[in-house]
């Protein structure tokens, strides 16, 4: 089973390059086998957006940058929230039942 979770922090550990792109591929694809057998709608939701912009980066549609901006929208889509300049200065990922904040800045290398 995968769970939404597990998929959005391993998503968040790839887009703050704690992990590569192959190292997440490898996950995603580890725990996503046979996960319409026991995992939420939700998850089979996000992993299929997932593939889909993946896909789509292997296929050359998508930039390096725009394929970060795509799963970086999946990971709280609506979530993202900055009061002027007061930006954090390191990418961070909270998540509560009654709030969610989300900041990551991606740039690239």
């Amino acid at each position: 089973m995968i769970d939404v979770a597990k998929i959005r922090e391993q998503l968040f550990r790839y887009l703050t390059r704690e992990i590569t792109l192959n190292d997440f591929e490898d996950w995603l694809i580890l725990g996503s086998w046979n996960m319409h057998q026991d995992s939420s709608d939700e998850a089979q939701r996000l992993v299929g957006a997932i593939e889909l912009r993946l896909a789509e980066y292997s296929d050359g549609h998508l930039t390096d940058e725009a394929l970060d901006r795509e799963l970086g929208g999946l990971i709280a889509p609506s979530a993202m929230i900055f009061v002027g300049d007061a930006r954090p200065t390191k990418p961070s990922w909270t998540t509560r039942t009654t709030n969610e904040s989300v900041y990551v800045e991606l740039r690239a290398a």
